[in-house]
């Protein structure tokens, strides 16, 4: 595991401190666990995004990746 500090504010600090407390658990576990679940979240909805967006996408030009000049340069 790696060691992280850094700065919250007094009345995060404070409500984490309470959450822990209630909990029988310490502020560092509460801490991870918050933050891990807050990040699956927003991986969810970033992809959950991508996937709205493709659904509303029209598909692009075929052989791209080979004919880019036609597209870029009308050539």
């Amino acid at each position: 595991m790696k060691r992280a500090q850094f700065y919250l504010p007094e009345e995060l600090y404070q409500l984490l401190e309470i959450e822990a407390k209630k909990e029988k658990r310490a502020v560092a576990d509460l801490t991870r666990e918050l933050l891990i679940e807050s990040l699956a979240k927003r991986k969810a909805q970033r992809s959950n995004i991508f996937l709205e967006l493709e659904k509303i996408a029209e598909p692009g030009p075929k052989y791209l990746s080979i004919k880019y000049k036609k597209y870029l340069f009308n050539k």
